[in-house]
């Protein structure tokens, strides 16, 4: 049944919620190419998550994941939808990982109670947050381009594409994904309490330092419950009398992500390759445009 579906299904209910692609606010980030793939957000999912908590008679969510991770923000908004919603209703939330659950992955993956991976080669963990962006200064000085700024407010501009790295810049960005990375790790410790295996110093060196690691060894940090498939596991669980009501987010196409980015106006015909290319190089130019706006705040 899909999202869409205005049937109330009959007999009890484990919905399950579909976590696959990448974390990231709005369509889909600077990337013009990025519809290729699928793009998780709390705005996209807000109500997918309400409907798959919606069901009179249900008794279990799965939350079925393939995320290398993203925006730490939409991460916590998600999981925190989860967490309130499986508080309310009063019913157990279960994470199955497919080929991968890293970093923010990892982070959705911990509004679940239990955390199963569906193979042995399954990719956990990525406990830690990166930034990057890209420098245009010295393409910029070989084809005699400046870039000028002005600003009010000594901090307004940091890390800018189009000028050199500044070390007191550097500083303040590493102070704030160590900041980030102590709230990703502080919700793991509360969501796997008891489980992890590892303390201390040992926990932070090995295990919060953003290594990936496969099922079984994850399961021996504690990162992770076990193996299992989703329906074979849910059926131990709960009996087999139950129905599964999956719901999605609707998934954009290649194409509709580049005329998203094209200007205002008729987007230009599939048919026309000057058209398309110049909707490509709009695009390109608009996410340049995104990266200098997001710069250092992009965190993954």
């Amino acid at each position: 049944m899909g999202l869409f579906s205005k049937k109330e299904p009959q007999g009890n209910v484990i919905s399950v919620i579909d976590l696959k692609g990448a974390i990231m606010a709005g369509g889909g980030g600077g990337n013009p190419l990025s519809g290729s793939k699928s793009v998780i957000n709390h705005d996209k999912l807000r109500t997918a998550i309400d409907k798959a908590f919606a069901p009179k008679n249900l008794v279990a969510v799965a939350l079925d994941i393939n995320c290398p991770g993203g925006s730490p923000t939409q991460s916590e908004m998600i999981g925190n939808h989860i967490r309130a919603k499986a508080i309310e209703r009063g019913v157990p939330v279960y994470a199955f990982t497919q080929d991968v659950a890293a970093s923010g992955g990892y982070w959705l993956a911990c509004a679940a109670d239990e955390i199963y991976a569906q193979g042995r080669t399954s990719m956990v963990g990525s406990i830690g947050v990166v930034t990057e962006y890209l420098s245009y200064k010295k393409l910029m000085d070989k084809v005699g381009v400046e870039s000028r700024t002005y600003t009010a407010g000594t901090s307004k501009r940091r890390m800018g594409p189009y000028t050199d790295v500044n070390e007191k810049d550097v500083t303040w960005l590493q102070g704030h994904l160590a900041e980030v990375h102590e709230m990703f790790k502080d919700w793991i410790k509360e969501r796997r309490a008891g489980k992890l295996t590892k303390t201390g110093a040992a926990l932070d060196n090995e295990v919060f330092n953003g290594d990936v690691w496969h099922a079984p060894k994850a399961i021996e940090l504690g990162l992770i419950d076990g193996l299992g498939m989703m329906e074979p596991t849910l059926k131990e669980k709960h009996g087999s009398d139950f129905k599964l009501l999956r719901v999605t987010q609707s998934k954009p196409g290649l194409l509709s992500a580049i005329f998203s980015r094209a200007a205002a106006g008729a987007q230009p015909s599939m048919t026309d390759p000057d058209a398309i290319a110049d909707a490509i190089v709009d695009a390109t130019r608009r996410a340049a445009r995104e990266e200098a706006a997001w710069g250092p705040y992009n965190m993954r």
